[in-house]
């Protein structure tokens, strides 16, 4: 239902009468959707920890990430990090299922991304520049997607 999706109230009238009907969402997605990208506030990281934080399954909070980490051979999306997470590394990535993290290599020799699979080749994620957002893996981020990890496995 889209008026659930957006999370905003639908108007409708019936034609010829003109009753109106307000329909009320079920849901808000507002509180992760649309976001302004700011790096160690709302970014990749805390749209994840956001995101499972509404299924339940705590991350607990980031080390203090230095700004372009990636940059200075840092890093924040190793297996030792995500075990802390309570994440088990998936081995086929065609296997991944809804609420499994995912971390991205992106024009770097080093993890730099990462975000929550939805489920039907769509995630959840915060890039750089950009708002939060639900976004196909296909054909653009799957080509950086380096890992996949799934809680308490």
């Amino acid at each position: 239902n889209n008026c659930n999706a957006l999370g905003k109230q639908y108007y409708i009238f019936s034609y010829p009468e003109m009753d109106l009907t307000v329909v009320e969402p079920e849901t808000t997605t507002t509180d992760l959707y649309g976001r302004e990208y700011e790096f160690g506030v709302t970014d990749c990281f805390e749209a994840t920890r956001d995101y499972l934080a509404t299924k339940n399954i705590e991350i607990p909070p980031r080390a203090m990430f230095v700004d372009d980490y990636w940059d200075k051979d840092i890093d924040y999306f190793n297996e030792e990090t995500i075990a802390q997470w309570n994440h088990k590394p998936i081995s086929n990535l065609n296997e991944i299922k809804e609420n499994d993290v995912l971390i991205f290599r992106i024009f770097s020799n080093l993890n730099n991304h990462c975000g929550v699979y939805l489920g039907n080749d769509i995630f959840y994620h915060h890039a750089q520049n950009r708002l939060s957002c639900r976004e196909s893996l296909f054909p653009r981020w799957h080509k950086w997607l380096v890992g996949a990890y799934r809680h308490g496995t």
